[in-house]
């Protein structure tokens, strides 16, 4: 029974691997793609790398015994309105996300968040070399009032930043107290590199933001070392973090519906987040309010110094959702993310819960909250979240014990 267990054991471990492996592959093609590489991909790659993973998964899930069948009916349930709604309206993003959260099931979080961070902290210096060198264009706009902005070989500027910032957010979590004040001195550097170069205000602040929150979370946790105790988050600021996407969906959407250029406050509102209540407002003016969503024409300045004509695009990532995918897959997001927070808390996992609320808030005047290519914390949805990760070791004398009972 032991070597049946073993076996398992291997077979798992295997998965889990190619997993990572593919994983990794689906983040350099995301990446890749907000860049200004001209990269001609064999054909058929991106399916077969969908197939792939699904593959992978299915096996998985197949082949593990501790999934429960209350797993399996939310995640089916899940799966089931994902594809209606990609059915309806032809988005595809938050599908393939999907498929990711349901692979990393019972993989540690640490392990995804590590293959994750090593991939885009190599592509994108990589990518910022490349354009510092002429080997990639690096785009730069002078708009008036403002400095002149580079994207670094990324498509715009403030993608540049969003990625810069969403690095930020996972090296603190992969460093959580053990993070060196030499590490948050980095971070506000790169805030002031992001400012002056990218002139990207508003993901600047959240940068030096994120910086302060790891610096006050690491003095907290040491004060609590230094008196014995384990560190505990207030309840009330648990529970303001683990709703924070639906307080932060809340205030964007009422504001948008508010504006008005007759409103002093709302109007300096608006100039402050670079005209995203005003584009917004307008959105929701012309296309309305669906429940599956519908395909609206984005129009921006990424990929191209041009001017265009008409000038369109939906920064908020919570107007994009709403407006885009639906107001039905508005809910279901802003759920899975109440979902993340609260098992965070039960984890004890008060870094996590900072970073929910920072992704939280920066979705508020960013688009990128459903892209994989910045944003990988949906994953901790169905990953192993446990302080110290489940061991193999450990997992297998679960099974033993189990058998033993049985």
């Amino acid at each position: 029974m032991e070597e049946k267990i073993i076996r398992r054991e291997k077979i798992e471990e295997i998965l889990e691997n190619l997993y990572l492996m593919v994983f990794a592959a689906y983040i350099a093609f995301f990446f890749l793609g907000t860049t200004m590489f001209q990269i001609t991909w064999p054909e058929h790659f991106y399916t077969d790398l969908y197939t792939a993973l699904t593959g992978f998964i299915l096996v998985r899930l197949a082949y593990s015994k501790r999934c429960k069948i209350q797993d399996i009916v939310f995640i089916l349930g899940l799966y089931v309105l994902f594809e209606m709604a990609f059915k309806r309206n032809g988005y595809e993003e938050y599908i393939y996300l999907l498929v990711l959260m349901i692979g990393a099931k019972d993989i540690s979080f640490r392990k995804i968040i590590k293959v994750y961070t090593a991939m885009i902290l190599v592509l994108l210096l990589g990518t910022v070399i490349c354009s510092l060198t002429g080997h990639v264009e690096n785009l730069s706009y002078i708009q008036e009032g403002r400095r002149t902005r580079y994207a670094f070989g990324i498509n715009y500027p403030t993608d540049f930043s969003a990625h810069i910032f969403y690095l930020i957010l996972c090296w603190g979590f992969l460093r959580g107290k053990r993070i060196t004040y030499i590490e948050l001195g980095v971070f506000g550097l790169l805030g002031g590199v992001v400012y002056w170069f990218c002139d990207a205000r508003l993901n600047t602040i959240c940068i030096l933001g994120s910086a302060v929150i790891f610096a006050v979370h690491k003095c907290l946790e040491n004060s609590a070392e230094k008196k014995g105790k384990s560190y505990h988050m207030h309840r009330g600021i648990s529970a303001l973090l683990m709703g924070s996407g639906t307080i932060c969906a809340a205030v964007m959407i009422w504001l948008t519906m508010l504006y008005s250029p007759d409103n002093a406050v709302i109007s300096f509102l608006d100039r402050a987040l670079s005209s995203r209540l005003r584009l917004g407002k307008k959105g929701i003016d012309i296309f309305g309010f669906t429940l599956w969503g519908q395909d609206i024409p984005m129009i921006g300045l990424g990929s191209t110094t041009e001017d265009v004509d008409y000038y369109f695009f939906l920064d908020s990532s919570y107007l994009y959702i709403l407006l885009q995918f639906g107001l039905l897959m508005l809910i279901v997001l802003l759920f899975v993310w109440l979902c993340i927070g609260i098992k965070s808390y039960r984890n004890h996992q008060w870094v996590l819960l900072w970073i929910i609320a920072l992704v939280a808030v920066q979705c508020m005047v960013e688009h990128h909250m459903v892209s994989i290519a910045y944003n990988p914390f949906w994953l901790v949805l169905l990953a192993d979240l446990s302080i110290k990760g489940t061991t193999r070791k450990s997992r297998r004398l679960e099974d033993e014990n189990t058998m033993e009972r049985l």
